[in-house]
């Protein structure tokens, strides 16, 4: 059995009296592909950015390699190892794609403000290998041939992936996927697919929680599938365990499984 990478514990996120996280609860294990959906104002966002450290949770824990992170600020997460994407996407549009990248990387850096101006060696050999590290993190999203365009003239996919490629150059444990394929055509998001596929046998200790609503995309990558509605957890499983529950047919999609079988069939 892999270990728990992540624990989740009873979280909970109140907005002036409105309950947008309920008291949920996950674990998620190391090297695994992990799900998290459900309808608009579910709460996934919300729980991605507690994750991370962009908010803090109002009750509950975070738990991260066995110690508690539920306080520590989002700089300090994505050094320790936790990278995530946003819905809006948030590139360096003035740019270079590769310069994107590195600057991503750089959060990780141990040298001072000293060395850096004194041009001294820990400065040289950390730039050295952001740059390599980075080219690297362009390579496994396929598009190292735009390192040296500026970022907002790639076409709108190609954006994504250089967005989830800055989160690669941290080299995370923890990579948070939140919609990724919006805005992408179902070509866009069937390739989106094959990039994940691809992260996961070039990173197979990583483990990743993508937050979308393609359920093509969710079923063909998920290992493990979350889903709330109203704030709340209303079930966990497999994709197959997902796919037969009545209650998410109920409140996710309003239909019937023959309705998640179309979905997930490109129909």
């Amino acid at each position: 059995m892999s270990e728990v990478l992540l624990r989740v514990q009873e979280l909970t996120q109140q907005f002036k009296g409105v309950l947008a996280v309920d008291h949920i609860n996950m674990d998620l294990e190391t090297g695994k592909i992990y799900g998290l959906i459900g309808t608009n104002g579910a709460g996934k966002s919300t729980v991605i950015n507690m994750i991370s450290g962009n908010l803090f949770p109002t009750e509950g824990q975070i738990l991260y390699e066995d110690k508690p992170i539920t306080h520590v600020p989002a700089a300090q997460r994505a050094r320790a190892g936790i990278a995530r994407t946003f819905q809006n996407l948030r590139l360096f549009e003035d740019q270079t794609v590769l310069d994107n990248v590195i600057t991503a990387s750089q959060i990780t850096r141990t040298y001072t403000l000293f060395e850096m101006l004194t041009y001294m060696p820990r400065y040289r050999r950390e730039e050295k290998e952001f740059a390599a590290r980075s080219l690297q993190a362009l390579q496994t999203m396929g598009i190292e041939q735009y390192a040296s365009y500026q970022a907002d003239s790639l076409a709108y996919a190609f954006q994504r992936r250089l967005e989830i490629a800055r989160c690669l150059a941290i080299r995370p444990k923890l990579l948070l996927l939140d919609e990724p394929a919006a805005g992408m055509n179902p070509q866009e998001s069937l390739q989106l697919v094959e990039d994940i596929r691809k992260i996961h046998q070039v990173h197979p200790e990583m483990t990743i929680l993508l937050i979308e609503h393609d359920m093509k995309v969710v079923m063909n990558l998920c290992e493990y599938i979350y889903v709330m509605a109203s704030g709340r957890m209303i079930a966990e499983g497999t994709p197959r365990q997902i796919y037969e529950s009545e209650e998410v047919i109920s409140v996710y999609l309003g239909g019937s499984a023959h309705r998640i079988g179309k979905q997930t069939a490109g129909e």
